[in-house]
């Protein structure tokens, strides 16, 4: 009776490290597919003459292909008894820059109406760019400051794009 206890808890044990190895591609699955099954309404076009529906189709995908990658790479670093927390802290470590930069992009959605393209793109490369992991301060406001530059002439001055720069 012992052994059918043990052998139990040691499955559970196993469960929660497989699901905490693969939580990551889980979550990119499922927005994934969320953003498949948002633009499935929508007209896919061609190169030529995209619809509408393109670009998320696209981007959908490649959150499938981010989705396959990750469960193909096996975490590196782990031996196979490392405890859950280790590996939920782990894998929320490989989480923030995704949920950073996700919050990132909702910051310039914010900032752009409000602000102008240039100070919501160098707000949001400033927020991308330390929850990425950058600590260096000069280095991260001189990359922000050339990126929302770089953004900023590319939308306004080439695409001519009906932008306000402030």
């Amino acid at each position: 009776m012992a052994t059918g206890g043990t052998s139990t808890i040691s499955g559970a044990a196993g469960l929660a490290r497989r699901f905490w190895r693969h939580a990551d591609a889980l979550l990119l699955l499922l927005l994934g597919l969320l953003v498949l099954l948002g633009s499935r309404s929508l007209a896919f076009g061609d190169l030529q003459n995209p619809g509408p529906g393109l670009f998320p189709i696209c981007i959908a995908m490649i959150l499938l292909m981010a989705a396959a990658v990750t469960v193909a790479t096996p975490l590196h670093g782990t031996s196979a008894g490392a405890e859950t927390g280790h590996r939920a802290k782990e894998t929320l470590a490989r989480f923030l820059p995704l949920v950073g930069i996700t919050g990132a992009s909702c910051l310039f959605a914010l900032l752009a109406p409000r602000v102008g393209l240039l100070a919501a793109s160098l707000a949001c490369v400033l927020v991308a760019t330390v929850v990425c992991g950058n600590r260096h301060p000069i280095r991260v406001l001189l990359f922000s400051v050339l990126l929302a530059l770089a953004t900023a002439g590319l939308f306004i001055e080439i695409l001519r794009l009906p932008f306000p720069y402030f």
